[in-house]
């Protein structure tokens, strides 16, 4: 049985779930048996919890779990004897039989996605640590740590079931997706596990005994949060009313002319601005043009059809992934607009409304001016070579946010910047003045290049069978050779995917899809899967593994 801190997932995670925290805040820590019997519970303060992990051996056939919050010492994991606030954790479960192990992980992976990219900052704060617990998601965002009085428990419960709520919406939305394959179907949110301050959850590095699969930990972020800035979580809106009550005849005729005339507005809108890409409000625009089109007389895939017509007008238009996973919700939910909603939401003012001829009451404010001025800023000191996380903290913003306009507006890192200076000539000094940082720092970000470019010139990323299945960060040895297994999933992929490619450039997609993999297939599996034409679920699960457009 295994020292549980030589296993990375907990060294990092408890090292996480610890800072911060004094003596006088202590964290329970709980052992049941493979039936969920009781067998143990400690309550320890930070430094004694990581001395006991250290000399642990776990039984790989009990469950163990640790506390989010903690509790004074010697009290009772209740809410009454809580110490203080450190985190709030979405519990996510798959406790379907009928779904297979793949699909499931899949789907997961899927979810872990849009955590990590889609539902980040626009919807929900960019998670700290997320948690595979065997069948399911553990989704943990650390506070800085507060006292448990009434008012911050209170604060807590309301954060926390605004996250479920809107996690459940997320994973309920299923109709937008065209294929069983690619959907969150089968996914629930433990409502109750997920506002229970007094919670606990399956400790990283034990070994979930239901699954025979090590509980994961993958840390996104170290940066606590404070809890007043999950005040700021939207509610998911009901829907107004349910589809059948939506269509009287003269109610539907007026909302059929008003939807009508709004659409040609918003197109007209977009025109008008002819925004850089970042301040065109994309995301947002698109939003508001289904719930318009929702409220016409058509079928699904006339939507579908204009929705993406529109989508393909913006200067940088989403791709389809992009578009399903962002738009899932409003798909489902038909959500009634109002003027008011939808001049909030595109941040229309006077000048924009008149040129439209859109009729409001009243004088607006430019609400997208402050927001512009903001990226512009981002971009000016990212252009300069700053730091994301010195912008963000200058800014006052996330770094998930600078990093969003960055990569939106196509700004080169400093990496980038110091590598594209050094092939214009510059010396070493001459960058790092330009850059704004040490030659230390250009000579490390060369050397790191030459590296990467020898590592992929040469197959290190992804040769080897045994190798190729290891961590990300564990290159295998450049001389290594696929396995026969490997070799031949390589050459069905690339017969499909690599038209436009050479073998070379393929292969860096080739060894992203082997690093999520949860295991190494045989060549009878291969073959069985590639023996009949791909589904559209399976198309669009190798492309997601490939990381392809």
């Amino acid at each position: 049985m295994p020292n549980i801190l030589s296993n990375p997932h907990t060294t990092s995670f408890i090292g996480l779930l610890t800072s911060g925290l004094t003596n006088d805040d202590h964290i329970f820590l709980v052992e049941l048996d493979q039936g969920k019997n009781f067998v143990s519970q400690q309550v320890l303060p930070p430094q004694r919890l990581s001395a006991l992990l250290s000399g642990a051996m776990l039984n790989t056939t009990h469950h163990y779990y640790v506390s989010a919050n903690t509790f004074r010492a010697e009290g009772k994991r209740t809410t009454a004897d809580l110490q203080s606030l450190n985190a709030i954790v979405a519990d996510i479960d798959c406790h379907s039989d009928t779904i297979p192990a793949a699909h499931r992980n899949f789907r997961l992976d899927y979810l872990a996605h849009l955590l990590k990219h889609d539902l980040a900052d626009d919807i929900l704060p960019l998670p700290n640590i997320i948690v595979r617990s065997g069948r399911g998601l553990q989704v943990w965002w650390l506070l800085h740590p507060v006292a448990a009085d009434e008012d911050a428990v209170r604060r807590w419960k309301q954060a926390a079931a605004s996250i479920a709520n809107t996690l459940s919406h997320a994973l309920s939305s299923g109709n937008f997706n065209l294929d069983d394959m690619y959907t969150l179907r089968g996914l629930d949110v433990d409502i109750h596990a997920s506002t229970q301050p007094n919670g606990d959850y399956r400790l990283p590095g034990s070994t979930n005994p239901n699954t025979d699969t090590v509980v994961k930990a993958e840390v996104l972020t170290p940066d606590r949060r404070s809890i007043h800035e999950f005040d700021a979580i939207p509610s998911p809106p009901a829907p107004m009313q349910t589809p059948a009550a939506r269509h009287t005849p003269a109610k539907n005729q007026n909302i059929v002319e008003w939807s009508e005339h709004m659409l040609k507005q918003v197109e007209s809108l977009r025109q008008c601005r002819g925004a850089i890409v970042g301040d065109e409000l994309r995301n947002n625009l698109c939003f508001v043009y289904l719930c318009l089109l929702k409220n016409l007389p058509i079928t699904d895939d006339e939507i579908k059809r204009r929705l993406w017509k529109f989508n393909q007008g913006f200067a940088c238009p989403m791709s389809k992934t992009e578009l399903r996973s962002s738009l899932t919700t409003p798909w489902k939910k038909h959500y009634r607009l109002s003027t008011a909603r939808i001049i909030e939401l595109l941040e229309i003012n006077d000048t924009e409304a008149a040129t439209i001829g859109l009729k409001t009451d009243q004088s607006l404010p430019d609400l997208g001016a402050a927001r512009r001025q903001r990226n512009e800023e981002i971009i000016r000191l990212a252009q300069q070579g700053a730091k994301v996380k010195d912008i963000a903290a200058q800014l006052s913003i996330s770094e998930n946010t600078v990093r969003k306009v960055i990569k939106t507006n196509k700004i080169p890192s400093r990496k980038e910047l110091i590598v594209r200076l050094h092939q214009q000539g510059l010396t070493n000094a001459e960058i790092a003045q330009r850059v704004n940082c040490t030659v230390r720092n250009v000579q490390f970000a060369l050397r790191n290049e030459k590296k990467r470019s020898f590592a992929h010139n040469n197959g290190g990323d992804y040769l080897g069978s045994k190798d190729a299945m290891a961590p990300i960060g564990k290159a295998p040895a450049p001389a290594q050779k696929l396995s026969p297994a490997l070799e031949l999933l390589r050459n069905e992929l690339y017969s499909r995917y690599g038209q436009n490619l050479t073998e070379a450039e393929f292969m860096p997609y080739f060894s992203t899809a082997l690093q999520k993999l949860y295991e190494a297939p045989t060549e009878e599996q291969i073959k069985a899967w590639f023996s009949a034409p791909l589904s559209p679920g399976q198309d669009k699960m190798y492309r997601i593994l490939l990381e392809l457009n």
